[in-house]
């Protein structure tokens, strides 16, 4: 379990700890089944978090194109899933 609540850190390091993440679910798949990822699920805050959020939707959210998508996308190569 990864709390997602408090100080957001700023686009890229969440994504930098969100790819973490799906790293270690990867190792653990390896080491205990013997093969890579079929699918990462994160929860549904797990970009913006939630700690902090005041005012309207847009105000604390981010572009799914870009940086999210290309880091996503990245990953899901990498692992391959």
């Amino acid at each position: 379990m990864q709390p997602f609540w408090g100080k957001h850190p700023g686009l890229q390091r969440r994504l930098d700890q969100l790819t973490a993440i799906v790293d270690r679910m990867e190792a653990q798949s390896e080491k205990k089944y013997g093969r890579s990822l079929d699918l990462a699920v994160l929860p549904e805050m797990a970009l913006t978090g939630e700690g902090e959020q005041v005012g309207e939707v847009a105000d604390w959210s981010f572009p799914l194109q870009g940086a999210v998508t290309k880091t996503f996308a990245r990953e899901a190569r990498k692992c391959p899933c």
